[in-house]
């Protein structure tokens, strides 16, 4: 401080005495005011407590008796049963539309279609082909007819011939020739014994004996030939009656060759030309929507000129008069529904009306829907028939509809409101006001709801809780 005065100059070492004083004398009048203050405080009023902090009080729950209940609310919409969105299979731009919203169709009616020039000169080519192939094969059935029916006749006549062959058999000759060959050999020994009793004589040529002995020799000779012949003839019908049995087999096998139809390369061109056919009508239909149903066009969007994208909706098409309620359903809601349970249905215009409600069908994999459509035609919603169908008739196509689904219901348990619930590292436990004093009691929790959650072990009736 003296370093600091001895660097001020004079002047400013009379400033600072000078605020000192004032300082000092100002001090010497603080006392009296105070206690002026204070006594006329004292006088006016009394002094001001200071204030109690409010604890704020936790809500106190009673152990109750009741049915508990597990409910899955969705809203859905009133749809026709039978509906079906339209779309192109290959992209394009649009060449006509032949319908409009509301219009009644029939199943196979084109609604709409592609510009598609090449296809339908590709389908006139095809078809020109496909009769020229057919033409072909009827004449050539119509030649296999007159065919089939001349080895027909053939056969016939092969099977007479080798009955007439079969007929000719030599066999009984053989035996007359057998006996006439020994009756002539009988007839010479005769003749050749009697010569031989007058061969002595010196005219024994001129004689009868010599001249039935020459007699007898030629028919025996004779004789011995016509056997040679007729075994000749037994040989030779052997091989007429083979040679007749394979003229037989030839003409069988000409009319199974001609049974069996016409030249199968003929029969290939036809079935070649019918599959191109097919093929660019395929082509064509994919540049096509094609009503799959008879029933009424609900909306399509399409405009003559512009460009349509393959496989995106533009069309849909319904049986009217018949509805249902469609909803779409997160996974975890689907995993604990089954086709068959019964829903309360509430529409939102109504409050206070209800109606029964059954799924009629899940998508797949959840349930029956969708499980061979293709995945273009898949339909994600769940799908509500209504118990009495009239009920829903008095709602339009679109009209929103609360619908409750009970899936566990438990009847006359033991519940306490979920804010007296406590959980601590997977422990679920409560507080329990034991007259003045509180404890912790673990429980055992079953099913729950928005408002009750159900208590199987850990509580009595009546019992209070303190709440969260």
């Amino acid at each position: 401080m003296k370093k600091t005065l001895n660097r001020l100059s004079i002047p400013g070492r009379f400033s600072l005495l000078m605020l000192v004083a004032v300082l000092v004398a100002s001090c010497s009048l603080l006392p009296s005011t105070r206690q002026t203050t204070e006594s006329a405080a004292s006088n006016d009023a009394e002094p001001t407590p200071i204030p109690t902090p409010i604890v704020a009080q936790k809500p106190m729950y009673t152990v109750a008796r009741g049915d508990v209940v597990r409910r899955l609310q969705v809203t859905g919409r009133v749809v026709p049963v039978t509906e079906q969105e339209l779309f192109f299979r290959s992209s394009g731009r649009v060449k006509a539309i032949y319908v409009k919203r509301n219009d009644t169709v029939t199943k196979g009616q084109v609604l709409a279609d592609l510009e598609m020039p090449d296809l339908e000169r590709q389908l006139e080519s095809a078809e020109l082909a496909l009769d020229r192939a057919r033409s072909v094969e009827s004449k050539a059935e119509a030649s296999r007819d007159a065919d089939l029916q001349r080895a027909q006749i053939n056969l016939e006549a092969a099977q007479l011939n080798l009955q007439l062959v079969k007929l000719q058999d030599p066999t009984p000759r053989q035996k007359q020739a057998e006996i006439a060959l020994a009756q002539a050999q009988l007839a010479r020994d005769r003749a050749q014994g009697a010569y031989d009793e007058i061969a002595w004589r010196g005219d024994v040529g001129a004689t009868p004996q010599a001249a039935a002995l020459q007699q007898a020799t030629m028919e025996y000779e004779k004789a011995q030939a016509a056997y040679t012949l007729t075994m000749q003839d037994l040989a030779a019908h052997k091989y007429q009656v083979q040679l007749q049995e394979q003229q037989v087999k030839l003409a069988q096998l000409a009319v199974n060759t001609l049974a069996e139809g016409i030249d199968p390369l003929i029969t290939n061109d036809v079935a070649r030309a019918e599959l191109e056919v097919k093929r660019v009508q395929a082509a064509i239909e994919d540049s096509q929507i094609i009503a799959p149903f008879d029933g009424m066009v609900m909306s399509i969007v399409l405009t003559e000129g512009r460009a349509a994208e393959a496989f995106k909706p533009v069309a849909t098409v319904s049986v009217p008069g018949e509805r249902e309620i469609a909803a779409e359903l997160r996974t975890e809601e689907m995993q604990e529904v089954t086709e068959g349970m019964i829903a309360k249905a509430s529409p939102v215009s109504s409050p206070g009306k209800e109606f029964e409600a059954i799924i009629r069908r899940l998508p797949y994999p959840y349930g029956s829907g969708g499980a061979s459509a293709k995945v273009q035609e898949e339909d994600k919603t769940t799908r509500f028939t209504i118990a009495d169908p009239a009920t829903i008739q008095d709602y339009g196509l679109g009209d929103l509809i609360r619908l409750t689904i009970i899936l566990e219901e438990r009847k006359d348990t033991l519940w306490l409101p979920p804010a007296a619930i406590r959980n601590f590292e997977g422990r679920n436990f409560v507080v329990i006001q034991d007259g003045d004093a509180q404890r912790r009691q673990d429980v055992k929790l079953g099913i729950k709801n928005e408002d009750q959650v159900e208590i199987l072990e850990g509580l009595e009736e009546g019992q209070r809780i303190v709440g969260r």
